[in-house]
């Protein structure tokens, strides 16, 4: 008997999956060797937020329920309060440790970072500011807000597209499978462009943007949706299957946070390999 997947259902291995990128990312700021490319986590982020956000909003349209208001004012109240919170304490703390301006990392570059921060577009500044890929970057005091940047910029779009395509088979006869799959098809064109668009810019220009980063979060889309159509078939049909789908993936993630000297990997090899390996982690 197939069993239809429950979109309710709370998913604690996706927890530990977020608490892998945490740890990975603190370790590779706190230049830990073993973590040389744990900045690898925030691409794994982006793929779980991908599969959050949009299962969050299939959840409202089954329940009839959406609205784009409500939705930005869910975002906003869970990530605003905190986070300004948070840049309180980092301004009176560099009001009172840093130069007021000098060469090298300023109370004036701290405050056009906080300025921005504010508004979700550090991603913006540290584009002209700093090369993430430099040792400067472990000096910048807010430069891990620029991932939370690009998380806002993108939660501010998918919405939009589920919204935009609705009303468009709106105007057809057709059903919600329809319009899913339909969906299914219009992300995985999105996620072809913005990789097309990785590819051909350099590391540093494609670090920061939204427009470059945007596959990432496909795929946790395409996870949300194939999981809806699909259900838990693969789990009835072929369990052992299953199982060691999950096992390959999550051995995929974990390569790609490894260190170069255990693995040779291209930046973009191993950004693919935790995207994918996450997506799939997430559906077997």
């Amino acid at each position: 008997m197939t069993v239809k997947y429950n979109i309710y259902k709370r998913r604690p291995e996706i927890d530990g999956l977020r608490a892998l990128a945490v740890i990975s990312v603190f370790f590779y700021h706190a230049g830990n060797s073993f973590f040389g490319n744990g900045y690898i986590g925030v691409d794994i982020f982006f793929t779980i937020s991908g599969f959050v956000i949009t299962q969050s909003v299939i959840r409202a349209q089954l329940e009839q329920s959406f609205k784009l208001i409500d939705f930005f004012e869910r975002r906003a109240r869970r990530i605003v309060p905190a986070f300004y919170f948070w840049l309180i304490i980092a301004a009176f703390l560099a009001w009172l440790f840093l130069p007021p301006k000098t060469n090298g990392i300023t109370m004036e570059s701290f405050s056009n970072s906080l300025l921005y921060s504010l508004f979700f577009g550090s991603n913006l500044y540290f584009w002209d500011f700093v090369n993430y890929y430099s040792q400067e970057v472990f000096l910048v005091p807010l430069i891990h807000t620029w991932s939370l940047s690009v998380e806002m910029q993108f939660y501010l779009t998918i919405p939009l597209l589920f919204v935009g395509l609705r009303q468009v088979i709106a105007t057809f006869p057709s059903t919600k499978k329809y319009y899913y799959a339909m969906l299914f098809l219009s992300i995985a064109s999105i996620l072809y462009i913005s990789l097309d668009i990785k590819l051909s810019t350099n590391d540093h220009d494609s670090f920061y943007f939204l427009t470059s980063r945007l596959f990432e979060f496909m795929f946790g889309s395409l996870a949300a949706i194939f999981l809806f159509l699909i259900g838990n078939r693969t789990n009835n049909i072929f369990p052992y299957v299953h199982e060691g789908l999950a096992f390959i993936s999550f051995v995929t993630i974990a390569v790609s946070i490894s260190p170069s000297n255990f693995l040779e990997i291209s930046k973009v090899g191993r950004i693919l390999a935790a995207n994918i390996g996450t997506a799939v982690f997430i559906v077997f």
